[in-house]
């Protein structure tokens, strides 16, 4: 997720921007459970199977997720 960001940054083409939001919106879909998230089987698949494990890194990259967006939009409306 962070190279997305970086890449992004370096090169200003809001491709990478999407991409990471893509990532977002898909760990969201498959990944979010009531109490955090899951682990999931079989990424390659369309709705892979969550196990009972919540990675240390997940709420890590939520974060940063969010907060590129926030810092892009801060800058963006900074300059108009």
């Amino acid at each position: 997720m962070e190279s997305l960001y970086i890449l992004y940054r370096v090169t200003g083409d809001v491709k990478w921007r999407h991409r990471g939001w893509d990532i977002f919106q898909a760990i969201e879909r498959e990944a979010k459970t009531a109490s955090g998230y899951a682990n999931v089987d079989k990424v390659d698949t369309y709705h892979p199977e969550q196990r009972d494990v919540m990675p240390r890194f997940v709420p890590q990259r939520i974060c940063l997720i969010t907060l590129s967006h926030i810092v892009t939009a801060v800058i963006f409306w900074q300059k108009h």
